[in-house]
């Protein structure tokens, strides 16, 4: 684990202090978002899943969790720039399968023939690391640059899908794209163009608003600190 210790944090600062109950809600996500995983590998094959946004934040929130959890065990957790970018990254992620699945997928046949497997990886889950967010995280250690380095993810997720589908690659049901809006023969090109920047402009606006509400709540504990 030291080594895993040293490519997953760089020391700037002291062993992170976890609670009872925080560790617990971790633990409670890393499960959740397990079985959320699980259900949906039943689905189709692992390789066809693993094309989807969707599935990919719900396993890098796995990931993390389970991380996090045995640095934390062996006392090599740390607070560290790269451990907020990336907690940061995986909590913006996974709000955006929450809301774009809420605003344009839940009615879609696909969804609503496996209901229970998509309301875990799209509601379940990412409920529950929005909370360890706002109840559990330390606030104050986001900085400007944070939403800049978050949004990477989904610029690269897009990058990935043309170019895949651009190689002939093919994703469920033979379809071209992952999601609908995708789709550049249904809607052209600069339809999907405009639900693209729609989506990134709502992800990197989201991240300035986590970071202003972060930096409010900062001041804010550190004034009642003061009193």
């Amino acid at each position: 684990m030291t080594l895993l210790a040293k490519l997953w944090y760089y020391d700037i600062g002291d062993n992170m202090k976890i609670s009872k109950v925080e560790f617990v809600f971790k633990l409670l996500i890393l499960i959740i978002s397990g079985i959320g995983l699980y259900l949906n590998f039943r689905i189709a094959p692992v390789r066809y899943m693993m094309l989807y946004f969707t599935i990919i934040s719900n396993l890098a929130v796995f990931i993390f969790y389970l991380v996090t959890l045995i640095l934390y065990l062996t006392k090599k957790l740390k607070r560290r720039d790269l451990y907020h970018i990336i907690k940061g990254m995986i909590t913006i992620d996974i709000t955006l399968t929450l809301v774009v699945y809420n605003l344009f997928l839940r009615n879609v046949e696909f969804y609503q023939d496996h209901l229970i497997a998509c309301t875990f990886v799209h509601l379940i889950t990412p409920t529950l690391v929005m909370l360890d967010y706002v109840i559990f995280s330390e606030k104050g250690n986001l900085k400007t640059r944070y939403p800049v380095y978050w949004s990477l993810s989904i610029v690269a997720y897009g990058i990935f899908c043309y170019i895949y589908e651009g190689l002939g690659g093919k994703f469920l049901d033979g379809s071209t794209c992952p999601y609908y809006y995708m789709d550049v023969n249904k809607y052209g090109f600069i339809g999907v163009t405009i639900f693209s920047i729609t989506i990134f402009t709502t992800f990197l606006a989201y991240g300035y608003f986590v970071l202003y509400l972060d930096t409010l709540s900062s001041k804010s504990e550190s004034i009642s600190f003061k009193k």
